[in-house]
This record gives C-alpha cells, structure tokens and sequence, in this order.
C-alpha cells in the first residue's frame, strides 16, 4: 500500500484571516510570517513521520494536483488505491 501526503503550505504561516475568498490575495508576508525552515523540518519529521527525501511534486493551486497524480500514475511510481 502506498501512501500519499497532500500537505497545504499554507499550513505553516503563523495566524489566519477569516472570511477570506479564493480571488483574495495572498495573506500580507509581513503580518502573517512563514515558519522557519527547522520548524517545518520538525514538523513533518515528528508529526508526518518523514524522515528522508521522498518522490513528490508541488503545485500552486489544489486542482492541478489531480493531472499530476495521474502523470505519476502513467509513469509507474504512484499506484491508484483500490475503490
């Protein structure tokens, strides 16, 4: 069985803005910082269990993950789940 982490980036920025639209800006980098690199790191060691570098890709927006699921897929190193 293989496992997939489809982790948001925007998960690690300190605060959060309610009411907020997808056509809406990006959060202002200067009231809403990132975390630093070793707190990330941290993270996704301790609570995501990632220990080394895996295969993976990012995206900018959540619908094009979908093609490129499917072009790992295609490509032999992602396997679909059973329905």
């Amino acid at each position: 069985m293989q496992r997939v982490l489809d982790l948001d980036l925007d998960a690690f920025i300190y605060g959060s803005e309610d009411g907020r639209t997808r056509d809406d800006p990006r959060l202002d980098a200067d009231v809403h910082p990132p975390w630093d690199l070793p707190k990330v790191l941290s993270f996704l060691r301790c609570n995501c269990g990632l220990s080394a570098p895996l295969p993976g890709f990012a995206v900018e927006h959540h619908g094009d993950l979908f093609f490129r699921w499917r072009d790992a897929i295609e490509e032999g190193w992602l396997e679909p789940g059973s329905r």
